[in-house]
């Protein structure tokens, strides 16, 4: 069983990627952050678990402080276990790097 903890203090362009792989039988992983922007930076996170093995269990929890003018994204199981996986990315994107309200957003969803 894995568990991890990461800090990120944005600096501009602050980014994390993980991609996890749990083929054991039983296989645990436990990620854990805090993310912090201000001053027009951005954070961001990206997680991908893959449970190839049987009975495997991963948890996740990520906190972000956003404070004047930062921007931050966390996009894990959301992201992936939507029915539209890329309009969901997209529309989360075009919330932070284009200024598009959480109403559009959503729009972006449903539209086909």
């Amino acid at each position: 069983r894995l568990e991890a903890f990461a800090l990120l203090e944005g600096g501009g362009l602050t980014r994390r990627q993980i991609f996890a792989r749990l083929s054991g039988t039983g296989a645990g992983v436990v990620f854990n952050g805090a993310m912090l922007a201000r001053d027009g930076a951005h954070v961001d996170t990206t997680l991908v678990v893959e449970h190839a093995g049987p009975a495997g269990e991963s948890r996740e929890r990520f906190r972000s402080v956003l404070d004047a003018g930062g921007a931050g994204v966390s996009i894990g199981r959301n992201a992936f276990q939507h029915k539209h996986p890329v309009r969901f990315v997209r529309a989360v994107c075009a919330m932070v790097h284009e200024k598009v309200s959480v109403k559009d957003a959503l729009a972006m969803l449903e539209s086909d």
